[in-house]
């Protein structure tokens, strides 16, 4: 199975859902936001 979200290959669901809560800490508190004025979600 591949990880839609990083494109890496996983071998069982839990690991799938290891990359998905990575990759949510990663998008919601620290990735920048063009709409924010390119801050993060938690300096705004």
């Amino acid at each position: 199975m591949t990880s839609t979200l990083t494109g890496r290959r996983v071998e069982t669901r839990s690991q799938a859902m290891a990359e998905a809560i990575y990759w949510m800490m990663f998008y919601n508190p620290c990735r920048l936001h063009s709409t924010l004025g390119l801050i993060s979600p938690m300096q705004f």
